[in-house]
């Protein structure tokens, strides 16, 4: 069965992708989100737009994040 959305994981501060390990959905591509260093007074702005660049824009996408991740997401 092919995969029917792409999943991209955004986990909390100080947390990584096993935040997700008991997260269970079928058919999916998934993708988890690293976490970059932030520029000096960077904005979350433009932090956020930093982090698009791990994520295939040519296709729909589902986010999901946890704590930071999902205000980032």
């Amino acid at each position: 069965m092919l995969p029917i959305a792409q999943i991209y994981y955004i986990s909390g501060l100080g947390a990584d992708e096993r935040v997700f390990d008991f997260l269970t959905i079928k058919n999916i591509n998934k993708t988890y989100i690293k976490w970059i260093e932030p520029l000096k007074n960077e904005s979350l702005n433009s932090y956020s737009k930093r982090l698009i660049e791990q994520i295939d824009l040519s296709k729909e996408a589902i986010l999901i994040g946890v704590p930071f991740g999902g205000i980032v997401a």
